[in-house]
């Protein structure tokens, strides 16, 4: 079937910070969010689809998602 999907590290002291950050306000918190996370989306959004362009696109369409819904984080 292939490579098994890699798991993601768990959220962090620093991504619940973040997370405050932005939702009261601190839009460019973002970024901090991002940079936490995007290895680890990639990794695991590169061994779904196995083509570059379409990693690409599945890595910023799910923090375009997460951004919209990260009023449901817990």
């Amino acid at each position: 079937m292939g490579q098994p999907v890699p798991k993601p590290e768990p959220p962090t002291p620093e991504a619940d910070r973040l997370v405050r950050l932005v939702l009261s306000g601190d839009t460019q918190a973002f970024a901090g969010i991002v940079r936490l996370y995007e290895s680890d989306v990639w990794r695991i959004a590169a061994a779904l689809v196995r083509d570059w362009t379409a990693t690409e696109s599945l890595v910023q369409q799910t923090f375009v998602d997460a951004y919209a819904h990260l009023h449901r984080y817990q």
